[in-house]
């Protein structure tokens, strides 16, 4: 009788110990992450640490019921490779941040996968989704419609400098996107009585001579839209070195390190709640949603920064009305 009980515990707790092995490896679910520029650039935990959190938050813990892939590019045309080598290790979904060429890259090495953006601009203007309500395909996240957001940042700059006429502009040459809405943000500086100096770049070492054009060309401000590979590896650094050789207050779509080194303001979504929504998207599909049945989601709150130790260098006096609605001031 003794005997016969004890082989009966053993393969009770030998199915028990199965069981949960079973249940654990169930619980384990793999993703990738693409993006552009480096991890110390864009990946780390100090960077996108909300997204973490949030992860956490609805359950999803990186090394006990997750594993993160990361395939970071250098260049643009190294995308479509380290696509290509997320989706042969049967990674669950991809979420692409980066922008428009990541996403593209991702869509081109799988149509089943789902595929969570980070972040982009007028995505059906770009034919990436039919719809916003209604992306349909295995694409769905976080849209953001630049126009608006140009708009709004211009407007605070029309309240901080009133006399500007001409505002130069950086054009991302490589990003199809920018041409997408390039017709549309023209219109907005016109609106605003602002005659526009577009000045395309496709390489970091094209960045000062970019500055150098703007100030030939009798601009007033350097305005910097978000783009990815001019924030990696400090890329702006030439751009604030150029537009201080020439007194040029530069105005930025990101805080990054970019305010601190010598930005005037930065107007943009809230990179806290783009990187929770994302978090949510990677939560809702993990757990049976399709992406097509998901609406692209749309930025809610904006943080307005600003640097007044590089207003005052410029000799700029910032409306106390304009400092009462900053999320952040250096002094």
């Amino acid at each position: 009788m003794n005997r016969r009980r004890f082989l009966f515990g053993v393969g009770v707790a030998t199915v028990l110990q199965y069981a949960a092995g079973t249940r654990a490896a169930e619980r384990m679910r793999h993703i990738g992450f693409l993006d552009r520029g480096s991890p110390s650039a864009f990946g780390d935990y100090a960077d996108i640490s909300e997204w973490y959190a949030a992860l956490k938050e609805l359950g999803w813990i990186e090394g006990e019921n997750l594993v993160i892939e990361r395939r970071y590019a250098n260049t643009d045309d190294q995308l479509p490779a380290l696509a290509q080598d997320l989706v042969r290790r049967k990674v669950e979904l991809i979420v692409a941040g980066g922008g428009t060429p990541t996403i593209l890259a991702a869509m081109s090495a799988t149509r089943t996968i789902p595929i969570v953006m980070w972040s982009v601009g007028d995505p059906v203007a770009q034919g990436i989704v039919a719809s916003l309500a209604h992306p349909g395909g295995n694409v769905t996240g976080f849209a953001v419609l630049p126009v608006e957001i140009h708009a709004k940042r211009i407007s605070l700059l029309r309240e901080i400098l009133p006399a500007t006429s001409r505002v130069g502009e950086l054009v991302d040459a490589t990003n199809p996107a920018t041409r997408v809405v390039h017709s549309r943000i023209e219109q907005t500086y016109r609106s605003l009585r602002i005659e526009p100096v577009f000045v395309e770049v496709a390489r970091p070492d094209e960045l000062e001579p970019a500055v150098a054009e703007m100030a030939r060309r009798r601009a007033e401000v350097v305005n910097l839209p978000d783009v990815n590979w001019i924030y990696a590896n400090r890329n702006w650094e030439s751009i604030v070195r150029a537009a201080s050789k020439y007194r040029l207050p530069v105005v930025v779509d990101t805080p990054n390190e970019i305010l601190e080194g010598g930005a005037l303001f930065a107007y943009t979504l809230s990179y806290e709640e783009l990187q929770r929504r994302n978090a949510a998207f990677v939560d809702r599909i993990l757990r049976g949603a399709k992406p097509s049945d998901l609406p692209i989601e749309q930025p809610t709150k904006f943080d307005l920064e600003i640097n007044l130790q590089a207003a005052k260098a410029l000799g700029i006096t910032i409306p106390q009305s304009v400092l009462l609605r900053a999320e952040k001031v250096i002094r």
